[in-house]
């Protein structure tokens, strides 16, 4: 296992979990991504975590408290992204294990992946987590 601490993020983080986040090939405004970071850690219902290797940001997992009037609240893993050149060297799967540690071992934890992320999904199988649906997302407005 990689010696890596991992931390709630601070503003002060806020270009290194932009460069880390552009890293997915997903377009990302500064001015958009500030707004939503500083909503992020500013709300208790979210979490957002970093991995650092010798006080480099290597990755994050951002999480929130989902609810729904017919079930139970869930944490659902809402981004996880590593560094290109750390990948596969265990550290989204020890950012993982601190947020099911993190949220305690009565709470629900969900995972929504692209299909085509063929590996990212047999990763969180092979964490435990179980296929439970298919669905298409269908936006009204950008």
């Amino acid at each position: 296992m990689l010696p890596l601490v991992i931390r709630k993020a601070i503003k002060t983080d806020d270009k290194n979990l932009l460069e880390l986040t552009e890293t997915l090939g997903y377009p990302v405004h500064t001015e958009t991504f500030t707004k939503c970071l500083n909503n992020i850690l500013n709300h208790s219902e979210h979490i957002l975590l970093v991995a650092e290797n010798q006080k480099t940001i290597i990755g994050y997992i951002h999480g929130q408290i989902t609810v729904r009037l017919t079930a139970k609240p869930w944490m659902e893993i809402c981004g996880l992204v590593v560094a290109d050149n750390w990948r596969r060297k265990g550290v989204a799967t020890q950012m993982i294990r601190y947020l099911i540690e993190f949220t305690g071992p009565d709470q629900r934890i969900r995972v929504r992946t692209n299909s085509q992320r063929s590996e990212a999904k047999a990763m969180y199988v092979q964490m435990g987590f179980k296929p439970v649906k298919t669905q298409h997302i269908l936006d009204y407005r950008d």
